[in-house]
């Protein structure tokens, strides 16, 4: 997928799930690096943290964050919560991030990728609106290379847009 979106001209931000951060995938992530992806933290087993002690959320964080670094690439401190389910006291987990040097990020528009049944026509009606700053969510599945992202690519660049790693405005 990295490959695949440099081909094209697109810069991404990929939100690494830890426990699939495996040695074979380091030379993966260390060429995502080189191609100027950025890499950050998306939990470690993609655990709905609204059913996790504050301990067991802390560990998903922290765990993620050493195998992104045991991979070689330097982990960014920003994280994206598993499904959108927050930890049960938010403002507490709030706090540990920011102790940490984390910050949340959000995505604007989701692809549905993850379904096997999204179309083509489905990506292009849910990227219509798609404006500067959006952050489009697309997943690691066998049909991202072949058409989540030659659809995206084509509504952006109609739109004269390009894809660049996620930037805190």
């Amino acid at each position: 997928i990295a490959e695949e979106l440099y081909k094209r001209g697109h810069r991404a931000t990929f939100f690494l799930v830890g426990n699939n951060i495996k040695e074979n995938r380091y030379g993966a992530l260390q060429r995502a690096e080189e191609l100027w992806h950025e890499l950050w933290n998306h939990s470690f087993s993609h655990a709905n943290f609204s059913k996790l002690s504050l301990e067991q959320a802390k560990e998903q964080l922290e765990k993620t964050e050493r195998s992104i670094k045991s991979a070689g690439v330097k982990p960014a401190p920003y994280f994206r919560w598993s499904y959108w389910k927050f930890f049960s006291n938010k403002e507490l987990f709030d706090a540990y991030m920011k102790w940490m040097g984390y910050e949340e990020v959000f995505w604007t528009i989701d692809t549905r990728d993850w379904s096997k049944s999204t179309t083509k026509k489905d990506l292009i009606k849910c990227l219509e609106n798609v404006k500067p700053w959006d952050v489009i969510l697309i997943h690691e599945r066998a049909y991202t290379k072949d058409k989540t992202i030659p659809t995206i690519d084509s509504v952006l660049k109609s739109k004269w847009l390009i894809s660049v790693p996620y930037y805190k405005k």
